[in-house]
């Protein structure tokens, strides 16, 4: 194996916990829905091996995987970089999420038990300590785990995996982190919301609505942003 040069800042963030393609797959997902390296970034597959202690095989194929949840994109001859969205592939993706959130959302209100309620102001309680820091980035990627987090007890395994996709598919944008700082006040408050209509339970009505609202919010807070921020990162 061609030894690496200096490591980049992908690979520098991997906390590699096996070997497994499983094991790869997941730990390169976790750093790149983090954002820990910006769209366009090269995905060095040398130094990713020699991380994972690893051949080309696994880490290859853990990319393909990844390249079909639109984290990573491949040009022959240039190899995998990290996925590139514009502003029309974001609104995409939260109308996506607006649309299967609102199908979801009703049978994981019905079924939530008291674990799925605590999970929920746990990952709130984690994006206010963001906030509180300054932290926009741990914030945003924390908070898309908080919509992933109050679909789960729906029982609908394929709808949350699609959610899911759809949301860890907007991160390497970090798109919260062009938003004014009232801006994800505001968000996190909606976020408060959320948690309090999820723990009381009940009609599903008001839960729904308001995180259709909050889907629309962010994509055209985001809209007026984009101008301002040079377009694609």
């Amino acid at each position: 194996m061609r030894a690496p040069g200096r490591a980049s800042a992908l690979v520098a963030a991997l906390e590699p916990r096996g070997r497994r393609q499983a094991d790869i797959v997941a730990e390169l997902r976790r750093v790149l829905v983090a954002g820990r390296a910006g769209p366009g970034a090269l995905v060095p597959l040398d130094q990713i091996a020699q991380r994972f202690e690893v051949s080309h095989i696994p880490v290859r194929e853990a990319l393909k995987t990844l390249q079909a949840e639109g984290l990573v994109e491949h040009t022959p001859g240039s190899g995998f970089r990290v996925a590139r969205l514009g502003l029309p592939d974001l609104l995409e993706l939260y109308t996506v999420r607006r649309a299967l959130e609102a199908a979801a959302l009703g049978p994981a209100l019905e079924r939530a038990g008291e674990d799925d309620r605590a999970t929920a102001r746990v990952s709130l309680a984690r994006q206010s300590a963001a906030l509180a820091s300054g932290d926009v980035a741990a914030w945003d990627a924390e908070s898309r785990q908080f919509h992933t987090l109050l679909v789960a007890p729906s029982g609908m395994p394929r709808l949350c995996h699609m959610i899911a996709v759809a949301s860890n598919a907007i991160g390497p944008a970090l798109p919260m982190v062009r938003l004014p700082a009232d801006r994800v006040r505001a968000l996190h408050a909606d976020h408060a919301e959320l948690t309090a209509l999820f723990v009381a339970g009940g009609d599903p009505g008001p839960i729904q609505a308001l995180a259709a609202a909050h889907v629309e919010r962010m994509a055209a807070w985001l809209t007026e942003a984009w101008p301002s921020a040079g377009g694609t990162r």
